[in-house]
């Protein structure tokens, strides 16, 4: 079917759907283009089905929050693209919307197996059992664990409800999560890695930064890709937590092939660099090769419409 799309009375864009002939299983699946809401058509319903479900997303009604997705996802210098990145927005309650970007552990297909599960698992289990996302996170860790996946990967997941006035984000691993106010781009994660967790235990154990001995230095760049954290040895306390006051903020996820390469105003400035979330995705995503990075280069952004 031709792309369908829905206004609201100032004429912006606030949905896109399209149909298509099938998904991953062979059936209908029915796409919005701007917020990443997808359906999957039931076998016997096909086609009309997956039209039914685009009419019925196109008439949310206009109460229920909207949040539009930019997502772009390079495999840089791998064989293997072991980012995945997952959305799902809620046509039943309109109170949910969850967002997940997970990134393999490895280049090889069980890692990107593992993202795979890992992502699409958690933002479904954010809206099917109403959970918080370290919840959600958790509820991925036993769905990898129940199908023996041969790979893991780490995961950083937001979401956005009525019970909450701003995100709640829940990680393990060196995915990030940012988000965009006021002209400065402020991280919302800490990576679980042993580089990281060094820094810690330097700055607690040395007042001076210029007592801490030269041997660190050489070594922190290496510890850099070493996570301490996994969603398949994922537990309640070594998941990390933080949230937003509110959700009028651009928030971003990204995969540490964009994060590490690329510097800080750099990635603030391409943030913000256009309206269009899809195109700032993209550029995001192309700045992690072009600032020096061999890894899958992944970004999800997340804009709120807000209402008029």
């Amino acid at each position: 079917m031709t792309s369908v799309i829905r206004a609201d009375h100032t004429g912006r864009v606030l949905h896109k759907v399209s149909t298509h002939r099938s998904g991953p299983d062979g059936h209908p699946i029915a796409i919005c283009s701007l917020c990443g809401w997808s359906e999957t058509a039931d076998p016997p319903g096909g086609r009309a089905e997956a039209r039914a479900l685009a009419r019925q997303h196109l008439n949310r009604p206009p109460e229920w929050p909207v949040f539009h997705r930019g997502l772009a996802s390079l495999i840089g210098g791998r064989r293997t693209n072991a980012d995945y990145a997952a959305v799902f927005v809620d046509d039943v309650f309109g109170d949910t919307a969850a967002w997940a970007l997970a990134d393999g552990i490895g280049d090889r297909p069980g890692a990107a197996e593992a993202a795979r599960v890992a992502a699409t698992t958690a933002v479904r289990a954010a809206f099917g059992h109403r959970l918080d996302p370290a919840d959600a996170l958790l509820t991925a860790r036993d769905e990898i664990l129940r199908h023996d996946i041969d790979g893991d990967t780490v995961m950083v997941v937001a979401v956005a409800h009525e019970q909450h006035e701003g995100y709640e984000l829940a990680w393990v691993g060196d995915c990030r999560g940012y988000e965009s106010r006021d002209g400065h781009l402020r991280q919302l994660t800490t990576d679980h890695t042993r580089a990281e967790e060094t820094r810690a235990w330097l700055r607690e154990n040395y007042d001076d930064p210029d007592s801490v001995p030269g041997w660190y230095a050489h070594r922190l760049p290496s510890w850099e890709h070493i996570v301490t954290s996994s969603v398949a040895t994922a537990t309640a306390d070594t998941i990390g937590r933080s949230s937003t006051p509110d959700r009028e903020t651009r928030l971003l996820l990204t995969s540490d092939g964009v994060h590490k390469p690329v510097p800080h105003d750099v990635l603030a400035q391409l943030v913000t660099s256009t309206d269009n979330v899809e195109t700032a995705a993209h550029r995001i995503a192309l700045a992690g090769p072009r600032h020096g990075g061999t890894d899958n280069s992944t970004a999800l952004l997340i804009d709120p419409v807000q209402g008029s």
